[in-house]
């Protein structure tokens, strides 16, 4: 018996197709990949340079409006600072001008106005040395209404940087005087 011999198919000869000019197919994928590598960081680099929204720091800033909202229902009690009036002589151009004023805060109801008291009864002066200096370094245009929004929001930082707390939440102003 003969052994069967398989037979392959004849195959057509393939017709030599001329190399494309330029790099070999995986050089061109990895300029490619290169290239979309370089765009991307440049869009990430372009995103991270464009200015945002700045985020609030600190929840007792009166001029937060994250934390706005939440302040308006909280329960305050208000509590006078120094027994009497500031009196500040400040220079004002070539002469001297006496500033006094009466200065309130407003801490919240409860716990926290009873460790506000008794941490103000222990450093009372120290309190009132700094609310006296932020007041002395003041400008005039600190001094009249639209400027009682800084000396509010520095003497309150210093009432709370002394306490080591954020006890105050606002500060008032009332009872203004000045004499030449």
């Amino acid at each position: 018996m003969a052994k069967e011999q398989k037979q392959e198919p004849a195959q057509a000869p393939t017709p030599e197709v001329p190399e494309t000019p330029g790099p070999p197919k995986s050089y061109r994928l990895q300029i490619t990949l290169g290239f979309l590598v370089v765009v991307l960081f440049q869009v990430i680099g372009l995103y991270m340079m464009l200015p945002g929204k700045p985020k609030p720091t600190d929840p007792n800033d009166p001029d937060n409006p994250i934390y706005a909202n939440s302040r308006s229902t909280e329960a305050t009690e208000e509590r006078q600072i120094n027994t009497g009036q500031f009196k500040v002589k400040a220079p004002v151009g070539d002469s001297n001008e006496t500033f006094s004023l009466v200065m309130h805060v407003k801490v919240r109801k409860g716990k926290e106005a009873y460790k506000f008291d008794t941490l103000y009864d222990e450093r009372q002066n120290e309190i009132i040395d700094r609310v006296t200096s932020v007041l002395t370094v003041s400008t005039p245009d600190e001094r009249i209404e639209p400027g009682y929004t800084t000396i509010k929001n520095k003497a309150k930082r210093a009432i709370n940087d002394v306490l080591g707390t954020p006890f105050v939440l606002e500060v008032l102003i009332a009872e203004v005087t000045y004499e030449r």
